[in-house]
C-alpha cells in the first residue's frame, strides 16, 4: 500500500501558480502572451511559427496554431514551402494589438492571399536577428515603427536597435548583390543618415562573403559614388560633374556581420 504520509511534504511545498508567473494568474499570463504576439505581428505584418514561439517565450511548438484556433491569427501556406505557413493578424488579433499600441500603424496584411511573398525570407531574417539582439540587451524598433517618425526622403533601415545607452543603430539585411545605381544610392543614403546623426552606425547582415567583400570595398575612403539621374528618355545615366567620394570616416561606422553566425557586437569596446 502506498505511503501517503511521504507525499504530504511534497504537496505542501508545491509552488503557487501566481508566484511562478510573476504575480499573474495563468489566464492573465496567457492574455499577456497573446498581446505580445499580436503586437509583434502588428509591427511586422507577417511572421513564422518559430518566431512567434520566441516572442511568446514558448518552448513547446504549436503556439501559433493555438492563436489561429482562438481566432487571433490566420495561417497561410507559403509558395516556397519553407516555412510551410506564414501568419498574419485576423481582425480580432488586429483589434487586440492596436488597442494596446501607443503607435498606430497601418496594417496591410488582412488579406494574406494578396500579399507578395518575395521578401518573406528577408523580413523573417530581420525579425530573427532582432530577437537575438534583444537577448543581448538591445531594444528594437521595426521598420514600420521607424517609418512613422522619419524625415521625408530619409533612408528607412530594415530596423533600429537601441543599446543600453539608447544609442541608435540602423540594421540592414542584404541577401542579394547591389551594383551600379542601386549600390551607389544605398551607400550615399547610409552616409547621409550618419552625417545627419540619425544613427550612430550601421550593422549590415549578409549570408554571402561575396556581398560583404563587395560592400566593404565600396565604402573605403576615396571610392567614387556616382550621381544618377534620368535623361530625357527616362533612362538612368551618371552625371560625372556631380560625382562624390566616399567620406573618409564611413568605413568606421558600417559593420558587416555574417547572419549565420551568433551575434557579437562588432563595435570597438570603449
Amino acid at each position: 500500500m502506498e505511503n501517503t504520509e511521504e507525499l504530504k511534504p511534497q504537496l505542501r511545498h508545491t509552488p503557487d501558480a501566481k508566484k511562478l508567473l510573476n504575480g499573474l494568474s495563468p489566464h492573465d499570463r496567457g492574455r499577456q502572451k497573446q498581446q505580445l504576439v499580436c503586437r509583434w505581428l502588428y509591427a511586422h505584418g507577417v511572421s513564422t511559427a518559430d518566431i512567434i514561439n520566441q516572442v511568446a517565450g514558448q518552448k513547446a511548438p504549436g503556439y501559433a496554431k493555438k492563436l489561429v484556433d482562438k481566432g487571433l491569427l490566420i495561417a497561410s501556406r507559403t509558395i516556397s514551402g519553407s516555412p510551410q505557413y506564414f501568419y498574419t493578424l485576423s481582425k480580432v488579433g488586429l483589434n487586440l494589438a492596436s488597442e494596446f499600441s501607443l503607435e498606430p500603424l497601418e496594417y496591410k496584411c488582412l488579406s494574406p492571399s494578396k500579399l507578395s511573398q518575395t521578401l518573406f525570407d528577408h523580413n523573417f531574417a530581420v525579425q530573427r536577428i532582432s530577437l537575438a539582439a534583444r537577448a543581448h540587451g538591445f531594444k528594437y524598433r521595426s521598420q514600420a515603427q521607424v517609418a512613422l517618425k522619419h524625415a521625408p526622403g530619409a533612408k528607412i533601415p530594415d530596423g533600429v536597435w537601441l543599446d543600453s545607452n539608447n544609442t541608435k543603430i540602423a540594421i540592414e539585411v542584404e541577401f542579394s548583390q547591389k551594383f551600379s545605381r542601386t549600390l551607389d544610392t544605398m551607400i550615399w543614403a547610409i552616409a547621409e543618415s550618419l552625417n545627419k546623426n540619425e544613427y550612430s552606425c550601421y550593422f549590415i547582415f549578409a549570408r554571402s562573403q561575396a556581398i560583404i567583400k563587395n560592400y566593404s570595398k565600396s565604402i573605403q575612403p576615396g571610392e567614387i559614388i556616382d550621381f544618377w539621374e534620368k535623361n530625357k528618355n527616362g533612362v538612368w545615366v551618371t552625371n560625372e560633374e556631380n560625382r562624390r567620394k566616399v567620406p573618409d570616416w564611413l568605413h568606421e561606422k558600417v559593420f558587416f556581420l555574417d547572419i549565420e553566425q551568433p551575434f557579437v557586437d562588432p563595435r570597438p569596446q570603449l
